[in-house]
């Protein structure tokens, strides 16, 4: 269990060790109120990557009608969102520690909230832009480090499974916004649906600002996973040692930094997936079934964020993301070998289900990673750094992707491009798994 150094945390921390010193416990771990951790984290996933990060794209066409302008401008401030989004994540974790939870989500849903509906007075692309940057602050503030370091505290087993309902189910809140979005706009325009918007995520984050807790011992419970007792340090110890050499500070530690290297390599080529339609359109398959192969990685993605959270959970960190990368690269060789449509569109649609895959690696996989390679101790920070990388690196690929193609008339380099960064990211893996043979946590 991760456990703060200040603020609420430490509060938690304290009053669990008084009490497992005096002889008196807290409640044994409450099924129920486990159960509304894992609720809640799933509203706050479905609204920062469900919506915020997939959905929300529904708006380009509208919001390039508005400003009169290609999709191209309308799509950089998304792109200047992830980023600032990426930046303002490692802040987000030490403030959670020293707040606590709610006064972070508040902080988050008003500027979330503000950024979608000062849109619709808005008059040019700066003001959009600028839009952009406010979401990014909110959505750094409710992003997968918070989610996970919230989730780290209250699970002691089964995190992997957790996790990989979390995202599978904010995968399904964004395929839901994105068909909302297009009726309402369809039916109204696309005020209204910003509007709409606005109210449904303030609906979403409501339950987790009466119920959510960054710890369980702030409202006298254990961890899921605990036994009577016996402390989490105790239980997390190989032989009921739980005294443990003293750590460098992870920004001292070598494999931070390789960990960092490996998120940038293998996260960004998930951009692949918004090329398709064009991809497509270029070899004969037709904009339309690019849009099936799209819906394709869709269900892939929330089918394998389930079965990597139970592999995660059996087999451990390390040999599901060897697994997870096998299979990446196996789904982008068999799209890229079918580059020369002939009719029959089959292989394209398995290689695209299995690069669904590909989406558990920056929600479940890079999560995964960093605790086994940062150890328990890590109070978020480091895994919120990493994730940064990650999430910079795929805002800047959209963009990139698009640049190789228009410098080369294909996406072949974009394609042999993503698969040796996968195939990187597997060297930089076992390296990982090698140094981790050889430390203690």
């Amino acid at each position: 269990m991760l456990l703060s150094s200040s603020g609420a945390g430490r509060v938690a921390a304290e009053d669990t060790k008084n009490h497992l010193h005096s002889g008196k416990h807290f409640p044994h771990p409450h099924p129920t109120y486990h159960w509304l951790v894992i609720i809640c984290c799933c509203a706050i996933a479905g609204t920062t990557v469900g919506f915020f990060n997939s959905a929300y794209g529904t708006f380009y066409t509208s919001l390039s009608e508005k400003f009169h302008t290609g999709r191209a401008s309308v799509s950089l401030h998304a792109t200047i969102s992830l980023l600032v989004t990426a930046f303002s994540a490692p802040f987000a974790v030490k403030l959670v520690h020293k707040f606590g939870v709610r006064p972070i989500l508040i902080f988050s849903l008003v500027l979330q909230d503000l950024s979608l509906l000062l849109i619709i007075p808005a008059t040019s692309l700066w003001q959009l832009n600028a839009l952009g940057v406010m979401r990014g602050i909110g959505g750094g503030f409710m992003h997968v480090p918070i989610i996970t370091v919230i989730l780290n505290n209250w699970y002691l087993d089964h995190v992997g499974i957790s996790m990989g309902l979390i995202f599978s189910m904010a995968s399904g809140f964004g395929a839901l916004f994105s068909w909302l979005i297009s009726v309402i706009i369809e039916k109204t325009n696309y005020q209204v649906a910003l509007i709409v918007c606005a109210v449904l995520v303030f609906l979403l984050i409501l339950p987790s600002l009466i119920f959510l807790h960054l710890q369980p011992e702030e409202i006298g419970l254990h961890p899921h996973g605990w036994r009577k007792n016996e402390t989490p340090a105790r239980q997390n110890a190989p032989s009921g040692e739980i005294k443990k050499p003293e750590r460098k500070p992870f920004y001292r530690i070598p494999d931070f930094y390789c960990l960092c290297l490996f998120a940038l390599l293998t996260v960004p080529i998930v951009a692949l997936q918004m090329h398709f339609s064009g991809f497509c359109e270029l070899i004969g398959a037709g904009s339309m079934f690019g849009g099936i192969m799209m819906s394709t990685v869709m269900i892939g993605s929330v089918f394998f964020k389930l079965v990597v959270g139970e592999i995660l959970d059996l087999l451990g960190a390390f040999r599901m993301m060897a697994i997870v990368l096998a299979v990446d690269v196996s789904s982008l060789l068999l799209i890229f070998a079918n580059r020369t449509y002939t009719g029959n569109g089959l292989s394209l649609l398995i290689g695209a289900f299995f690069f669904g895959i590909h989406a558990s690696i920056g929600s479940i996989g890079i999560a995964g990673v960093s605790r086994a390679v940062m150890g328990p101790e890590d109070d978020g920070t480091a895994f919120s750094i990493v994730s940064g990388c990650a999430s910079g690196g795929a805002a800047l690929s959209i963009t990139l992707i698009a640049m190789i193609f228009d410098a080369t008339g294909t996406y072949n380099a974009a394609f042999i491009g993503g698969i040796s960064m996968l195939l990187a990211g597997g060297i930089l893996l076992f390296i990982l798994w090698r140094r981790k043979r050889n430390r203690m946590y």
